[in-house]
């Protein structure tokens, strides 16, 4: 499995993060130890935590994510759609 590095700049954490969570809406798995070395790291951080959606804060894995996101639109580019807004 290829993990991606993890940046040293916050903003470019977050882009990463989303970067993963945009694959995983085509049910893309790969970067789960990724997703969940950034996602513990924004939690740790009261005042970043609460900027986190809703379905980070409650999705410890990729796993957990698909759970969610599958339920919200039946296609990629729809799941796509709410990850970024």
């Amino acid at each position: 499995m290829d993990y991606e590095p993890i940046p040293d700049a916050l903003v470019e954490r977050a882009k990463l993060l989303e970067s993963i969570l945009l694959l995983a809406c085509e049910y893309k798995k790969d970067q789960d130890y990724t997703y969940q070395e950034l996602r513990r790291e924004f939690m740790r951080d009261l005042a970043l935590a609460v900027l986190l959606p809703q379905f980070v804060r409650t999705s410890r894995d990729l796993a957990q994510f698909w759970l969610y996101i599958r339920e919200i639109d039946s296609t990629y580019a729809g799941r796509r759609k709410h990850v970024r807004e």
